[in-house]
C-alpha cells in the first residue's frame, strides 16, 4: 500500500557526460546535430524509465540532489562530454526529469566544479 505523502531523490544526474544518462537524441546546439547515445546510454535511459514505471504513486516531492548536468569539463578540456554546452546539458536534464511525474519540485546545489560556468551557477 502506498503511503500518504512520498518523496523521490534523485542526484548526481550529470548529463553531458558520455557516461551518464541522456535523451535518445538530445540536441546538441553548437553543432546543429543531435547526440547518438552510446550503449551504455541507451541502457542508463531504459533503467531510468524503468524506475519511473515502478514508481507507486506520484511523489509529492521530487528532490534533485545536484549535478543535474556535467559542466564543461574543463579538467579532462569536455573529451569525456557528448557537449560542454551547458544549456544543451540542463535543456536534456530538464527533459529527463520531466518523465518523473511530481507534484513539486526542488533542486539542491552541485559542485562549484559542474554546475558553475564564469560565475554563474547552472543550478539556479
Amino acid at each position: 500500500m502506498a503511503s500518504s505523502k512520498s518523496v523521490l531523490v534523485i542526484g548526481d544526474m550529470h548529463v553531458g557526460s558520455t557516461t551518464s544518462v541522456c535523451s535518445p537524441e538530445p540536441p546538441m546546439s553548437d553543432k546543429d546535430t543531435t547526440h547518438r547515445p552510446s550503449k551504455l546510454q541507451k541502457s542508463l535511459y531504459n533503467h531510468w524509465n524503468a524506475c519511473i514505471d515502478e514508481l507507486l504513486q506520484k511523489p509529492d516531492l521530487l528532490v534533485v540532489n545536484g549535478e543535474p548536468c556535467d559542466g564543461g569539463n574543463k579538467k579532462q578540456l569536455g573529451s569525456q562530454s557528448w557537449t560542454t554546452n551547458l544549456q544543451d546539458q540542463l535543456n536534456d536534464a530538464e527533459e529527463l526529469i520531466k518523465l518523473i511525474p511530481y507534484k513539486n519540485i526542488i533542486l539542491n546545489r552541485g559542485r562549484g566544479y559542474h554546475v558553475t560556468k564564469e560565475g554563474t551557477n547552472c543550478s539556479e
